[in-house]
């Protein structure tokens, strides 16, 4: 999801509107692909990105929705999901 603004905040910050704008683009290029070319290829190509790097988006985009494409950190997936208590001692 996108970033909230707090009360009393008028402007996003700078890092905020980034991450807004990158967010933005990365499901541009999955809608892209859903509702015009369903072809990797040609939307990497169409967009001038990596096939992994689409692979890596769509993977985040269907395991936790749309917005995952707001999180950019190279740390694992597993990291933004809850973790369940380990059953074993």
């Amino acid at each position: 999801m996108l970033p909230v603004l707090h009360e009393g905040r008028s402007r996003l910050t700078a890092r905020e509107a980034e991450q807004i704008r990158r967010t933005k683009a990365r499901l541009r290029i999955i809608q892209h692909y859903q509702q015009v070319t369903r072809n990797v290829s040609l939307t990497c190509r169409f967009f001038g990105i990596s096939r992994s790097k689409f692979y890596f988006w769509m993977t985040r985009y269907r395991k936790l929705g749309p917005q995952v494409c707001a999180n950019t950190g190279a740390g694992p997936v597993s990291a933004l999901i809850a973790s369940r208590p380990s059953s074993r001692h």
